[in-house]
């Protein structure tokens, strides 16, 4: 994984946010971190990510994930030590029900 705003100071330093490529599929899962004991409202530019600067988003949860469209920007609002995972694509393309994290298909996801 990379880790693109770690250790950063300002308003990025608001969240922590960890990057695994998944170079077969040209996308990528981003995990956003909210360390702080408040809640924060976060837009990340993707291509400060190191991602395309417009790419499909979508929420990944466990068992589904929800289409957030195409995008410039990953948009967080997370709760005190709350985190979120977001699947981020150059296609129109949702993440596998099977990917893991690991970038590894997993029977019985």
């Amino acid at each position: 994984a990379r880790f693109p705003l770690w250790g950063r100071h300002g308003k990025d330093a608001d969240v922590l946010v960890a990057v695994r490529d998944y170079h077969s599929l040209q996308a990528h899962a981003v995990l956003v971190l909210n360390p702080k004991e408040q809640t924060v409202e976060h837009a990340l530019d993707l291509a400060e990510l190191g991602l395309l600067s417009q790419s499909y988003v979508w929420r990944w949860q466990p068992g589904a994930s929800t289409s957030l469209g195409a995008s410039k920007k990953l948009k967080a609002k997370l709760l005190r030590h709350q985190a979120a995972l977001f699947f981020v694509s150059s296609k129109n393309m949702g993440p596998p029900r099977n990917l893991g994290l690991s970038g590894e298909v997993v029977a019985g996801l």
